[in-house]
């Protein structure tokens, strides 16, 4: 079966079983980083199959979405909606098909469905994802929750993500650890106790310039960043000293 390359000033009125695959396109703008998506339409139009790129390509702006790897879990949520509708798509064809089995167009349309399909599976596999979204999907890792942080750190570091709180975000959707609930406070907070006696990062002796009690100036600067008065109580004024540290 050939599907046609069809260009954007090509118009179709009358489409039949419409497709989108969604994917990451990333562009500099001076210095700047910028994610978008791309969309590339698969589509039947007078019976004859087309695949159509969208020359111009939706911005990621929302908050939410300002790193590759909050990106990709975005546009995976769209791909899903499309694999989905496919895959209902196809089975009721396949019925249609035990009802007809010499027809060329539902086997036709059949093996359309077929590509469409394995185009969006291939997605998944590439980036490592399941196409089902529920949290059995999770990586699991059952080390300790600091040495987690750290390798969140580590890929921070290596330009995946914007800041480090970005990253512990990423791990807290993404990331299970048997018997506990991985949180981004949980992770900030046990990655800065496990440096504070010199685990991690680099073992510096901060004794001498932190305070005895956390300082209203740090308890204001704390807040500034999102972390709330009650977890601010549970934080020790090394731990609260390397947060601020790391700003």
């Amino acid at each position: 079966m050939k599907i046609t390359e069809a260009k954007m000033n090509d118009i179709h009125d009358q489409k039949e079983y419409h497709y989108i695959f969604y994917d990451l396109a990333i562009h500099k703008d001076a210095e700047k980083t910028i994610h978008a998506i791309s969309k590339t339409y698969y589509f039947i139009s007078e019976g004859i199959f087309y695949k159509q790129h969208e020359m111009l390509q939706e911005a990621l702006r929302g908050k939410d979405y300002k790193n590759q790897a909050s990106a990709i879990d975005h546009i995976a949520d769209l791909n899903r909606v499309q694999l989905k509708l496919a895959e209902i798509k196809r089975d009721q064809l396949i019925n249609m098909h035990s009802l007809a089995p010499k027809s060329d167009r539902i086997s036709d349309l059949i093996h359309f469905h077929d590509e469409v399909m394995g185009l969006l599976l291939e997605w998944y596999k590439t980036h490592n994802l399941s196409k089902d979204k529920n949290h059995l999907d999770k990586e699991v890792n059952n080390d300790a929750l600091w040495a987690i942080a750290d390798d969140m750190r580590g890929r921070k570091e290596a330009g995946e993500f914007d800041t480090y709180r970005d990253a512990y975000r990423w791990a807290e959707k993404n990331i299970s650890k048997k018997g506990l609930t991985i949180t981004a406070h949980k992770l900030e907070r046990e990655y800065h106790k496990a440096k504070s006696i010199g685990k991690v990062g680099d073992a510096k002796n901060y004794t001498a310039s932190i305070p005895f009690m956390i300082t209203r100036k740090q308890r204001l600067e704390l807040k500034a960043l999102g972390i709330s008065e009650s977890q601010i109580k549970e934080l020790k004024p090394e731990e609260a000293q390397s947060i601020l540290n790391d700003q």
